[in-house]
């Protein structure tokens, strides 16, 4: 080799060995940087505790309770076990990106990476071993978090921000009902909405509940117990304080609820409770809401109470005046045709060029079996019309249902608030007229019911 060739390839290589030297102490050692680690190793049915803390005043804690999870910090609730378990999940797949090899570690400053002390600290108890990770205060170069796991410093990505940034409120249960298997005694109810005040008692009789007085129309049993299922499945959208001030509950319109709902139950284990719920007067399509078991304060829609801020009325059978036999249906007359049973076969009246089908009468006939009427209008102009009407009559030419329906009316009650009814009338109503559905008599007689008769090849 050459005298020159050989100088240079000297000083190539000694400028290697410095970069080398000087990277090793002033930059992150890139030979690990893309190693990555998962930050924590367990399984979900192994986890006795979660705790995530923020500085010394923020602490989520949430232990096991047998097959559930409790919120002990910073409230002491029930949680949704799916949102706690997705949690643990979003925990257990975080990892993290080696910014320091094993010997930098020794001698790492964690205050010069916010985390001595940290910002958050991340501790799982699993199979009676405790793992702790600490995260950063601030945000690393790239926007990522620094992180240590015992003398590991490491890199954390925007996943585990999301975890350590976690709403408490987000993993709390937000059913206002939680005595499982408990069977109601009696239950008062006060409504005070939309000009609608009235107050109403259910007790037990039986396995039942009735409502105290028996009013003096006939009572739909199924609709109590869809009452009741409505009350028992309540889950309002968000909580929205923990411990609301009185200017709190004048602004959340509390202080004069629009419905007050008092439950006497006996426990599924043996003894007596009871349950209250308040209801506050609607705000811009919003409700607040508040049971005597927690001074929390949960928000929904006030849609989503449309079934339960119910009066006395809205437990009316609406079903009887529309309860005929099917099976005796012999002649149907409808605004254009009128159909007669032949048999086992249906024929239209009048026309051999037309022949029914037999699916879509089916139809027609369960659909107005099981009509419900939501409202009794005092109608003076019910706008009755000889082509809305359907009679139905047996083999002995008896009515067996006269059906006729008349003008459109907005919904008067405050359960019925933005529908949209029919004035309806039968002959077996002994209470005047009813408001049906709009959209369901609209959609009563299928244009495809009667149809041209294919002809014969």
């Amino acid at each position: 080799m050459k005298k020159g060739n050989a100088i240079f390839v000297g000083a190539v290589a000694l400028i290697a060995a410095y970069s080398a030297w000087e990277f090793k102490t002033t930059g992150p050692d890139h030979l690990d940087a893309n190693i990555e680690k998962k930050l924590f190793n367990f399984k979900t049915e192994q986890v006795d505790r979660i705790k995530i803390t923020h500085g010394p005043q923020e602490t989520l804690l949430i232990v096991r309770d047998g097959e559930h999870w409790k919120m002990k910090q910073p409230v002491e609730d029930d949680t949704e076990s799916t949102a706690v378990d997705a949690l643990l999940y979003s925990v257990q797949i975080q990892k993290g990106k080696m910014f320091r090899g094993e010997d930098d570690s020794k001698s790492t400053k964690w205050s010069d990476y916010g985390l001595e002390p940290p910002g958050s600290q991340i501790e799982v108890m699993a199979d009676k071993k405790l793992q702790t990770l600490q995260v950063s205060s601030k945000n690393a170069f790239d926007g990522s978090y620094y992180i240590r796991s015992g003398d590991d410093l490491m890199l954390g990505d925007h996943g585990l921000a999301q975890v350590i940034a976690r709403d408490p409120n987000t993993l709390r249960s937000r059913h206002l009902w939680r005595e499982q298997g408990a069977k109601a005694n009696r239950i008062d109810v006060t409504m005070d909405m939309e000009g609608h005040k009235e107050k109403f008692t259910l007790t037990k009789d039986g396995e039942i509940l009735k409502l105290d007085p028996q009013p003096p129309y006939p009572v739909d049993t199924a609709k109590i117990d869809e009452w009741l299922n409505a009350i028992t499945n309540l889950v309002p959208t968000e909580i929205k304080e923990e411990k609301p001030t009185d200017d709190d509950k004048t602004n959340e319109l509390l202080v004069k609820p629009s419905y007050v709902i008092n439950v006497k139950f006996k426990k599924h284990e043996g003894g007596e409770g009871e349950w209250a719920v308040t209801i506050g007067q609607d705000r811009d399509g919003d409700v607040f809401l508040q049971t005597g078991q927690r001074t929390t304060v949960y928000k929904t829609s006030s849609k989503a109470l449309r079934t339960l801020r119910v009066g006395r009325d809205f437990f009316r059978d609406g079903k009887a005046p529309f309860n005929f036999n099917v099976e005796q249906a012999h002649e149907i007359d409808l605004p254009k045709y009128k159909l007669v049973k032949d048999g086992s076969e249906w024929k239209v009246a009048d026309h051999s060029d037309l022949e029914v089908n037999g699916e879509k009468l089916a139809t027609l006939l369960q659909s107005i079996k099981t009509m419900d009427a939501e409202e009794y209008p005092k109608a003076k102009d019910a706008g009755f019309s000889p082509s809305q009407h359907v009679r139905i009559l047996d083999s002995q030419n008896k009515t067996l249902l006269d059906l006729r329906w008349g003008k459109e009316f907005k919904g008067q009650e405050s359960w019925n608030k933005g529908m949209t009814f029919r004035v309806v009338e039968t002959n077996l109503s002994k209470d005047g007229v009813m408001g049906i559905n709009t959209a369901k008599l609209a959609s009563l007689i299928d244009p495809g019911l009667v149809s041209k008769r294919a002809e014969k090849k």
